[in-house]
């Protein structure tokens, strides 16, 4: 698979559990199922950082759970790529799956839980932002206040702002930083 169609979906980078079961696996043979991260997903496949190598081709089953109990998904994946040490240092080593089969109700699942991690983050990292611009006009007014007399009365109103959105600030930056550890 080439960058130009494997970059077709947007990609979400996220750190997730996945169980990773290998083509006719017994329920009783445990010693046969393996939980792996996901290093980043999109709606027709993802990449697995694992020292496991099935050969190209191979087909392994994947459950997958999206965060609540209904959005536990069971998918079929096929190998399509391994990274190499040499090439992609960085990815390997790891593998490259595709998704095949997946039914229409698991699509959308999956869909929406990418679409909504990306959204959740972007608003994220806005807010943040917004947060930051607003610490950094206070911080200005501070010099304005020696020459301008209206000035201080701009900072008492941003500095009312920012301590009642200080506690919201506190947990966007939680929200970032788990967003990036899933």
């Amino acid at each position: 698979m080439g960058i130009e169609e494997r970059r077709r979906y947007k990609r979400l980078a996220i750190k997730m559990p996945i169980i990773w079961r290998r083509e006719g696996y017994k329920k009783q043979n445990r010693a046969e199922a393996y939980l792996l991260n996901v290093q980043n997903i999109t709606t027709s496949g993802l990449f697995l950082k694992t020292r496991l190598r099935p050969k190209k081709g191979a087909y392994i089953n994947l459950l997958l759970n999206l965060n609540k109990k209904p959005n536990l998904i069971e998918l079929k994946g096929k190998v399509v790529w391994t990274a190499k040490k040499k090439e992609q240092p960085y990815l390997y080593p790891g593998i490259g799956i595709e998704f095949v089969n997946m039914t229409q109700g698991d699509y959308k699942k999956l869909s929406t839980f990418i679409k909504n991690k990306l959204i959740n983050f972007r608003d994220a990292q806005k807010l943040k932002s917004m947060y930051t611009n607003l610490k950094n006009m206070a911080s200005n007014l501070v010099e304005l206040e020696e020459r301008h007399s209206s000035a201080t009365h701009f900072r008492k109103v941003l500095d009312n702002a920012i301590g009642e959105i200080d506690e919201v600030a506190h947990i966007l930056d939680r929200e970032i930083s788990e967003i990036k550890k899933m």
